[in-house]
């Protein structure tokens, strides 16, 4: 197959030589974007390998179809800048365009675009955006753009690990959206470079991704670019050697053949001899050669373009090198004339491997001074102060109050835009510069609140110390509220309670901080046991004056009195989904996130709003990845296990609880031992009863002040009963109540229905009286509240209690009829069990056969092994013959797609990093397909799920 774009002169292409494979990848994606189909190409390897000539072939096979290409680079100077390489990609097709098709993309729901894009319309200028509202925005633009155009978009992005994170995150969006957009998203990166956030490996680890690795040139394809390069008759002997000093790397040796062509060198058995002493580093100290023989002036301007960053127009360089434009001009053009630099005006070097040898002759001193006068120089030309900060984050500490000024504006940009990290750094360069007396307490509270919404336990010693370096009143409240979010994340109730409350006498009621700051209040009151009554009285001045329109729309304010009405009011879904959606309609900022997605999660999932839930939860998992908070990842893995467990969707389940268990810098937290707890109660329904023990192990010590104090008694009650243990059974479930009832005046069965489980036990122990007296007052709650999977659950169990066999059918056939189509499938499954046993003790074995087989297809298609087992008995007995499961069937949607990767050598590392899963969870999932596999270890996985697949 040919292509149009691919250069086979081997001599001016090296990096395509061999490339026919990779070529055709990148071309297919470009044709199926023609047709209206996306596609991700990931092109990865080390550095040298051919990966920019790929994209670069790729952008003009892109041209050849008259297809728009937006290009961009990552630049390790601007990792830190927001949406740096998302300017690159957007900013050239606009400025291309006229005002008005400007404007025609720039609105709906692309016009959060201008705030970054910088553009100066009217009608497009807008307020500034949070991260997430921009990055919805830019894909829109990319999205309007595409379909603007008749052959699709390709959108480049080359050095991608350099890549700011705002920017891949653009990408991400377009990543889960590629099946209906006509974009070609072509990503190259290096392997060898970290991967913050994890970003990258996201894009490697969708599906849909095709990865390509260029492979290192052969011996015969080297000796093809010796001859090219340096005659045909250059001994056989020179190309093996240039094979083996360069490694097989295209750049390198491109460079080796230049630096020997260019020192007169022949071809010869003797260079070959030299050539072959050499190793990859000291090819690249052929570019250092090179730069010596020039003009000092040359070497001067080489050495500013490492620093002002590629792309840098050249009076930029002369500024940094203390370079006039006549002397300037003639070294940029000698840098040309030398192989270095692509071009004069703007600064590029032709490889990035370039500049990092030219930038390593630099001495740090000589670089930081250097860095200096390129942020002075950005500064006169009134740069944003981001770019500036970005030279200055480098430039050696002096005392400087300018310095001081320009870090800490670009931080509170950052911090507006969510990212918290980026903040973070530049605050700790301002105390290093080092600021004046005056200024340093207020700067210390910026560095603290960056911290805290990094979710760092460092935070909450810095925090404790803001209050007394600071005279504004409001500066205090944020971080005395900040301190509270902190403290309780991490299990410490009282002091969050007694900071929190600190925080509001700081405010006058009046002030519009003081209402976010009594939300924040309420929900650290919310888990301190012996203070509803005052919680109580909080929350109903609060819901007096919102429903009297007193209060602003904001997800803070509305998530705690969503949390009232869901929880404790038990009031159910028509009374909390209005809340829930007007939250989801604002924007929050990350200072919100903490606690009010939480709660408004905790709120739609106990009323059986799964739909709200599934969109609050993924508002919680993208502020998650954006501030890389370990608070928020543990919150929002809690959550999303316990949805996944009422949606019977176990395997999900027991693996988001575990990452909350195996996440980094909380500690032992209100999650982890609550999460523990949804761990063993989806163990059991995998049929994993050592899991089940191992987790609710996992918790001992914890506080039994705490209000997961009483869903831990409650997993361990359902453990102890499953192993026979009832009377443990019984005494758990009873003292789970008291706790909940007691400390927290807590009874709603749609978050512990303790009462349903205390009968099942009881009944065990033969007392159905008592047995039947818990669930009935269990089902007359549950009905007030109206929860589906509470009453399902409430019926159940006094159908269980019930003597005659058609009061309990109809009891069944009601939790059945309530439970069908309410997403609470767990339930389901259990009641669809129940009813066929029921029926089939009835004798009504074909009726019983419905209710059964459509709970084994139900358990079988979420992998709840246990139910699905069951079901299977139940059938048998019934005299039915249902197909045995295949092993295949029995692994959960996250055993096979583990299984599927350790079959093809990746190792638990990898799997760990391609699914954003913990190695930990790896294990545990393989530990699983092994047993249910009959298999031993991982040599006889790829062979057994072949089998089973048969």
């Amino acid at each position: 197959m040919a292509y149009a774009w691919d250069l086979d002169t081997a001599s001016s292409a090296p990096e395509l030589l061999e490339r026919t494979a990779e070529i055709g990848v990148l071309d297919d994606a470009l044709h199926r974007a023609r047709r209206g189909l996306g596609s991700l190409v990931v092109v990865e390897g080390p550095s040298g390998i051919g990966k920019s000539s790929l994209l670069g072939g790729a952008a003009r096979g892109a041209n050849q179809l008259d297809m728009p290409c937006l290009r961009g680079r990552g630049a390790e100077l601007e990792a830190a800048m927001p949406f740096g390489v998302a300017r690159q990609l957007l900013g050239p097709a606009l400025a291309a365009m006229d005002a008005a098709e400007r404007a025609g993309h720039l609105q709906g729901l692309a016009a959060g675009a201008g705030s970054v894009l910088g553009s100066t319309d009217r009608t497009t200028a807008q307020q500034p955006m949070d991260q997430a509202g921009v990055v919805d925005a830019l894909f829109w633009l990319i999205d309007g753009v595409a379909r603007s155009s008749a052959n699709g978009v390709l959108v480049a992005v080359d050095d991608a690990q350099w890549a700011d994170a705002s920017s891949l995150r653009v990408l991400v969006r377009l990543a889960v959206a590629l099946e209906e957009l006509p974009v070609a998203v072509m990503v190259a990166l290096r392997t060898e470079e970290r991967d913050p956030g994890q970003v990258l490996a996201r894009l490697r680890g969708y599906p849909a991704a095709r990865i390509v690795r260029p492979a290192a040139l052969s011996e015969d394809a080297v000796g093809t670019l010796v001859r090219a390069g340096l005659g045909q008759h250059a001994a056989a002997e020179l190309g093996k050697a240039c094979a083996v000093a360069t490694g097989g790397n295209p750049f390198l040796t491109g460079e080796l053949i230049a630096s020997l062509r260019a020192d007169g060198v022949a071809p010869n058995d003797a260079a070959a001899a030299a050539v072959a002493q050499m190793v990859p580093e000291s090819v690249l100290h052929s570019v250092l050669l090179r730069l010596a023989r020039l003009s000092e002036e040359a070497s001067a301007l080489a050495k500013a373009a490492t620093v002002v960053g590629p792309g840098a127009p050249l009076r930029h360089g002369l500024a940094v090198a203390g370079l006039g434009a006549t002397d300037g001009e003639t070294a940029a053009e000698a840098l040309v004339a030398a192989g270095l630099l692509t071009a004069a005006d703007p600064l590029n070097f032709i490889h990035p491997m370039i500049n990092e040898a030219v930038a390593a002759d630099m001495t740090g001193l000589a670089r930081a001074r250097a860095h200096r006068r390129a942020a002075l120089t950005l500064a006169g030309e009134d740069a944003p102060d981001q770019r500036v900060a970005a030279h200055l984050r480098r430039s050696t500490p002096s005392a400087d109050p300018w310095v001081v000024g320009i870090l800490r504006s670009a931080a509170a940009e950052a911090m507006q835009r969510g990212e918290a990290p980026g903040a973070l750094r530049l605050l700790e360069r301002a105390v290093a510069e080092p600021p004046t007396a005056e200024v340093r307490p207020e700067l210390l509270v910026e560095v603290a609140l960056a911290e805290a919404a990094n979710g760092s336990a460092h935070a909450i010693d810095r925090l404790a110390e803001v209050p007394e370096l600071t005279d504004d009143p409001r500066r205090r409240a944020r971080a005395l509220h900040a301190i509270s979010r902190l403290l309780l994340a991490r299990g410490q109730v009282a002091a969050a309670v007694q900071a929190a409350e600190r925080a509001r006498t700081e405010l006058d009621p009046d002030d519009p901080l003081a209402v976010r700051i009594l939300s924040g209040q309420l929900a650290v009151m919310f888990f301190a046991p012996g203070r509803w009554d005052e919680t109580n009285r909080l929350l109903g001045d609060l819901e007096n004056r919102y429903e009297a329109g007193l209060l602003p729309v904001e997800p803070m304010v509305l998530a705690q009195l969503a949390t009232r009405r869901a929880v404790w009011a038990g009031e159910g879904a028509a009374r909390v989904r209005p809340l829930a959606e007007a939250a989801l309609a604002v924007r929050s900022g990350a200072d919100e996130l903490w606690q009010g997605d939480a709660s408004m999660a905790a709120a739609v999932i106990f009323v059986g709003e799964f739909g709200l839930a599934e969109r609050v939860l993924e508002r919680m998992a993208e502020h998650a990845r954006r501030t890389a908070s370990p608070v928020a990842a543990s919150l929002t893995g809690h959550w999303l296990a316990t949805l996944r467990h009422l949606q019977g969707r176990v395997g999900e389940a027991a693996t988001a609880a575990q990452s909350v268990l195996d996440g980094e810098g909380l500690g032992w937290s209100l999650q982890t031992a609550w999460s523990a707890a949804v761990l063993a109660l989806a163990r059991l329904e995998l049929d994993d009863l050592n899991g089940a023990r191992a987790a609710i192990a996992s918790t001992e010590g914890v506080d039994p002040t705490l209000l997961p104090y009483g869903v831990v008694l409650q997993a361990r009650a359902e453990v102890a009963l499953v192993t026979g243990d009832a009377p443990s059974a019984v005494r758990d479930f009873t003292a789970a109540g008291a706790h909940l009832r007691e400390q927290f005046s807590l009874a709603n069965p749609a978050v512990l229905a303790w009462r349903s489980g205390a009968a099942r036990a009881l009944l065990a122990l033969g007392d159905r009286d008592r047995a039947a007296d818990l669930a009935g007052a269990e089902l007359v709650d549950a009905r007030l509240n109206g929860t589906p999977h509470a009453i399902g659950g409430a019926l159940r169990a006094v159908a269980a209690t019930a003597t005659r066999n058609d009061r309990r059918i109809a009891l069944l056939e009601e939790a059945v009829g309530l439970l069908a189509g309410s997403g609470a499938d767990l339930e389901h499954m259990r009641v669809l069990c129940d009813l066929g046993a029921a029926l089939r003790r009835a004798r009504r074995t074909s009726a019983a056969r419905v209710p059964l087989e459509a709970a084994l297809t139900l358990a079988r298609g979420l992998g709840a092994t246990a139910i699905a087992a069951r079901a299977y008995r139940e059938l048998r007995v019934g005299g039915a013959r249902p197909k045995p499961a295949g092993a295949a069937a029995l692994l959960t949607p996250g055993e096979r797609q583990v299984a599927e990767l350790a079959a093809q050598d990746y190792s638990n590392a990898q799997i760990a990093q391609r699914l954003h899963i913990t190695p930990r969870t790896v294990e545990w999932h393989l530990t699983q397909t092994y047993r249910k596999l009959a298999i031993r270890s991982r040599t006889g996985l790829a062979s057994a799920l072949e089998r089973v697949a048969t």
